[in-house]
């Protein structure tokens, strides 16, 4: 039996998901990022303004990514469909935030185990 293909409503919505995904994953690697340099950076007895440091640099990223982030996402996933959906279509656009989603797999395989692969 032959399945049908998602209509294009369908196709934003999981495209739209995606995007969102990659973009939580995103924050959290530079995050991560910015957490280990400050403490790589500090010595152990400033480990007290390190924490507070940090706490105020997670506030100071996340707090307006939950405030705007349906925003934004919105008019990025705007721009993305009137920039790719022309040149590669709605499967195009799928495929490449798949792709993004996977280098995505390997950057924290990379962090969390030292290893690409």
């Amino acid at each position: 039996m032959h399945s049908p293909a998602l209509d294009n409503g369908s196709m934003r919505k999981i495209n739209r998901w995606l995007l969102l995904i990659i973009v939580s994953l995103a924050v959290y690697l530079l995050m991560s990022f910015c957490e280990t340099v400050l403490i790589s950076q500090l010595k152990p007895a400033r480990r007290y303004i390190a924490t507070g440091l940090g706490m105020i640099a997670v506030v100071a990223v996340i707090l307006p990514l939950f405030l705007y982030v349906e925003k934004w996402l919105s008019q990025f996933a705007q721009f993305l469909a009137r920039k790719t959906v022309v040149a590669f279509g709605l499967y195009g656009v799928f495929t490449i935030l798949s792709f993004v989603l996977i280098g995505m797999y390997f950057l924290y395989m990379k962090k969390w185990f030292g290893r690409w692969w």
